[in-house]
């Protein structure tokens, strides 16, 4: 699995968590037994500072330090809450570490948002002022590389490792490994994530079609008749003409969220925003090829035929939002999370409302091969010369093993509060295949009607499905149905483009190139505003062409040589 496009994640994976889980638990835990236990008692053969008191065979992944050795961090309070017990410096994860491992985490400095916190980190790696273990983004992780602030990992990671960590990392064929990785050395442990939510899918309101008597669309020009019957023949039944067939807002394509319409570009065999291989083997960018033009011209027709709002082009996700939820709009192209923040409240706002998610649509009707994203969201480093380096290893072993493996629901979350546990971890990552493997597990579960052997997890799943199936207005229940449910759920088409390789690989294997953290931001806002003129008809197709000679001309060509050679 795995594939990459930019490095670009928002809070959806963190909504996930949030939402999904469902219980008091980390972030889509899922564990054999499903029991709150806690961790194991530690071997005779524990490392001590770094040392083995044993052959290097037998070191214990999740030995405890004795004496307990000291690491500092870097943290943002920006998306944590805290109960009269926990603070920012003080709280049940430290604690843990402390007990379990012997690992005595102190923070050097904290911040309250994101934004600050990215300043003062960039601050403190030009200053060569860093913590012991730190968080950065692929940029960063470049620059620590190439000056020499972080510790190679190869070795360590291979010898602390646990084979829960291992098997889990190794779930997108190491992909992410290699994006943490400069001239075959591993310098960082990735942050996985679950790459499938960059699958796109076409979301449709099933009822509508139904009450249009209009199938599901096979091709991208039924898509097109779809649009216009969601907007002219009055699907809803208000006597009014005040619908529109196709969501987009005002950034077109969209990697993390909804509504892009890059799965509608996919459909014709472009990808804009991508690093894909091209028939020679060559890594090129999706962006400037000629298959984006035709998915243009289309989205030109649905302007100016009234198919898609008229101010898209100001509308931001929130607007967008709104217009799915009133009832308002038939269509979007969107991810398998896109229940949770993208339409659910027109099951609260619109009697009857359905919505049904269908593989990508394409130009012939073949199946269309969706894109999938990078596994790496960000990059855990150690500072060159700390003394234990393979604590940071640990710290990974010890987040798989309580929260995959014997799960600790303690960890996770305040039972009676609410008050999310889990963000307090100073390192932490989500399994590529999570929600998938929870997905098959609730499907084969509610085909036989043996909940026996599933994980708890996938229990609270089926019986959210459950509630909803008595009571349609319950939201949850809703969100769980459309994600892991049976019947044109999310999960049943990205198992559906897994299962028969209906999907197109990741072509970019570094973080970044020299002149793409240079000029790559400037040349997206380039490409926005040209995919914007031609889709409200303010130039013509041949806009395309010239952005293309534009984007090489102005660093695209001189990035396009360093991905080949740096790949």
């Amino acid at each position: 699995m795995s594939k990459g496009r930019r490095h670009v994640l928002t809070g959806m994976v963190a909504l996930l968590a949030v939402t999904l889980t469902l219980s008091a638990c980390s972030t889509n835990n899922t564990s054999s037994n499903g029991e709150s236990v806690s961790p194991p008692a530690t071997g005779q053969n524990n490392p001590v500072n770094g040392e083995s008191s044993a052959a290097d065979e037998t070191i214990d992944p999740l030995g405890k330090y004795d004496p307990p050795i000291d690491l500092s961090v870097v943290r943002s309070t920006e998306w944590l809450t805290f109960d009269d017990e926990n603070t920012i410096d003080d709280n049940i994860w430290y604690d843990a570490y402390l007990r379990d491992l012997g690992i005595k985490v102190s923070n050097m400095w904290t911040v309250p948002s994101g934004e600050a916190f990215q300043s003062k980190l960039n601050v403190s790696i030009s200053s060569n002022d860093i913590p012991d273990l730190l968080n950065v983004n692929a940029i960063q992780l470049k620059t620590l590389v190439e000056a020499g602030m972080i510790e190679d990992l190869t070795e360590i990671y291979e010898k602390y490792a646990s084979e829960e960590l291992k098997e889990i990392m190794g779930q997108d064929n190491n992909q992410a490994i290699h994006a943490s990785s400069f001239d075959g050395k591993m310098y960082a442990i990735p942050a996985l994530t679950p790459a499938i939510g960059t699958l796109k899918m076409l979301w449709i309101r099933q009822d509508w079609l139904d009450k249009l008597k209009l199938q599901p669309p096979q091709t991208t020009e039924e898509v097109l008749q779809i649009a216009r019957a969601f907007t002219n023949d009055d699907p809803d039944g208000n006597n009014k003409k005040d619908t529109y067939g196709l969501s987009v807002n005002k950034d077109i394509t969209s990697m993390w969220n909804a509504p892009g319409v890059d799965g509608l570009f996919q459909g014709f065999g472009a990808y804009p925003g991508s690093w894909i291989q091209d028939s020679s083997g060559k890594v090129v960018y999706g962006s400037i090829l000629p298959e984006m033009k035709p998915a243009l011209q289309m989205l030109n027709q649905m302007y100016k035929e009234g198919l898609i709002d008229k101010e898209f082009g100001v509308q931001d996700s929130t607007k967008v939002f709104e217009s799915l939820n009133a009832g308002k709009t038939g269509m979007f192209y969107g991810d398998f999370a896109s229940p949770i923040y993208a339409n659910k409240d027109t099951i609260l706002n619109v009697d009857g409302a359905v919505w049904n998610a269908y593989p990508l649509p394409s130009v012939d009707g073949t199946p269309a091969n969706a894109y999938l994203g990078s596994t790496a969201s960000s990059f855990f480093v150690v500072k060159k010369g700390y003394k234990n380096p393979e604590a940071a290893v640990k710290l990974a072993n010890y987040w798989v093993h309580t929260q995959y493996v014997d799960v600790d629901r303690s960890l996770g979350q305040n039972a009676e509060t609410g008050v999310a546990y889990y963000p307090y971890a100073i390192l932490s990552f989500s399994p590529p295949l999570i929600h998938l493997n929870i997905y098959n597990e609730v499907i084969q579960a509610l085909k036989d009607g043996d909940t026996s052997t599933i994980s708890e997890d996938s229990q609270i799943k089926i019986e959210s499905i459950k509630a909803y199936r008595e009571n349609p207005k319950d939201v949850g229940g809703w969100l769980t149905d459309r994600i892991f449910g049976a019947g044109h759920s999310a999960l049943e088409v990205v198992a559906s483009y897994l299962d028969n390789d209906l999907y197109v690989n990741n072509a970019l294997n570094v973080p970044t190139t020299p002149t793409m953290s240079e000029k790559m931001s400037t040349l997206n806002k380039m490409e926005i505003t040209m995919m914007t003129r031609i889709i409200m008809g303010d130039v013509g197709i041949e806009e395309f062409d010239k952005f293309v000679q534009d984007w090489n001309r102005q660093g695209g060509e001189q990035i396009t040589k360093e991905v080949n050679e740096m790949n």
